[in-house]
Order: structure tokens, then C-alpha cells, then sequence
């Protein structure tokens, strides 16, 4: 893996005229990106806002990655939040963007014991 490329794009999410997702294109879309070499994975409902056009039931099968965002942007989550949130059934990772490996180091340690 040393040397290779990692990309992890921020996916659009197609929708029918109804509003529906359109699976068919999704699945096609995601085909496409799965065949472009360094794609190791796809982030999907994150940067582009299609969250917030899903219905509660199409909300209910998304799992959730969290950020964490760097400490200097004030926006960031304690440790006590984010091992709250990882008893969270949809919650599946932890996106460590603090920048801060310490924090992280100290976050490994502590979800370990809980």
C-alpha cells in the first residue's frame, strides 16, 4: 500500500423526479467510481448535503461516520461526547481530524476500556 493512492471522494447522491433516490443510478455511479484506480472507498452523504433531502426512512439505513474537526475551529466534540456517540448503533467510525495524534492516542486507549 506504500506509494499507492487513497481517495475517498464525496459522492453525489442521484434522486427520481419524486424526490426517491434513484438506486439504479447509485449503484451505477458507485460501479464507475469503484473502477477508478485509487478509490479505496466513498463518503457517501458527506460534503454534498444530500442528508438533508432523505426521508426518515431512507435516513434510518445511513451509517454515520463522525468528524472530528481540528481543535481550532471551536467545533469540535470531548471525548466524553465522542465515546457517547459510539454507543450509537449507526455510528461506525470516527473521523480524527484534530490533527492533534496525542488526542487521538488518548481517544484509542479510553474506547478500549469502555
Amino acid at each position: 500500500m506504500v506509494g499507492e493512492l487513497s481517495i475517498f471522494p464525496a459522492t453525489l447522491c442521484p434522486f427520481c423526479n419524486d424526490d426517491s433516490i434513484d438506486e439504479a443510478g447509485l449503484r451505477t455511479y458507485a460501479r464507475y467510481l469503484a473502477s477508478v484506480k485509487g478509490i479505496r472507498g466513498l463518503v457517501c452523504n458527506g460534503h454534498t448535503g444530500e442528508a438533508m433531502s432523505l426521508r426518515n426512512r431512507e435516513r434510518a439505513d445511513i451509517n454515520i461516520i463522525v468528524h472530528q474537526y481540528p481543535s481550532w475551529t471551536k467545533a469540535g466534540y470531548t471525548l466524553k461526547e465522542m465515546l457517547a456517540m459510539t454507543k450509537i448503533p449507526h455510528v461506525v467510525s470516527i473521523k480524527m481530524g484534530t490533527r492533534d495524534m496525542d488526542r487521538f492516542t488518548r481517544f484509542g486507549d479510553n474506547s478500549r476500556k469502555s
